[in-house]
Formats: C-alpha cells, structure tokens, sequence
C-alpha cells in the first residue's frame, strides 16, 4: 500500500506548529518513515526570505527528498527542482498531510501553482 513518501525524508516548514509559508517559516521538521527525526532551525532573512530560507534548509541538510510548505514563490519551486527535490503546497495540521501524501492527494508543486498562490498571498495580505 501507499510507498509514496515510504523511505523518503521530508521537511515541513512550520512555524507555530503549523505548516507554514516557505518566507513566513521558523524551522523545518524532518521526518523519515513518517517519523519526525529531527527539526532544523530555519535563519531570519530580509531579502527574498522564502529563497533564502529553501537555500537554508537544503545546505542544512541536503538528503530530503521533498519540501510541504504552505506555499512558496516560483524561484523556490526552481531551485527545488534543479537540485532534484519536489515541493508540495498543503495548509492544514502537519499529521493530517500524511494520509493526504500516502493517499496520493498531493501533486508536486508548478511554477504555475506557486503564481498562483504567490499572487493570492500577495493580494490579500500586503497592505502597508
């Protein structure tokens, strides 16, 4: 049944808890086997966090397979891919995106989908 995340490591940015956006991120829970092994504290950035940060946690640890993240902007989604990785976008309880993987309900992430999101959240939430 289900090996889609079987054996893989993945990393979870989070913040409070919860799945967070790649820019908006504290750290980075690992888990492997669905096991959480490890968490990663993500660095504070200013210019283009959502792409620092997704540098951050691939240069802390370089084996994962797949980042969840709320959402993310297209370069994430870029670098992600050129190094092999895959990026699914979920917002929800960490341990409820589980069965959704081993479900098959998650599709890894476009540039499209990450427009797509990348211009939602910047619509609605950047009033300065």
């Amino acid at each position: 049944m289900g090996k889609s995340y079987r054996y893989m490591r993945i990393a979870i940015v989070s913040k409070n808890g919860k799945i967070a956006p790649m820019d908006e991120g504290e750290n980075a829970k690992i888990f492997e086997d669905g096991l959480e092994s490890k968490i990663i504290e993500l660095d504070r950035f200013e210019d283009h966090p959502g792409l620092q940060k997704i540098m951050d946690l691939l240069k802390k640890d370089s084996s994962i397979d797949a980042i969840i993240t709320e959402r993310c902007g297209p370069p994430c989604i870029r670098l992600a891919s050129s190094r092999g990785k895959k990026i699914y976008f979920y917002s929800g309880d960490i341990q409820d995106v589980f069965m959704k993987l081993l479900e098959g309900e998650l599709k890894p992430a476009t540039e499209d989908d990450a427009l797509k999101f990348h211009g939602m959240h910047r619509n609605k939430q950047h009033h300065h």
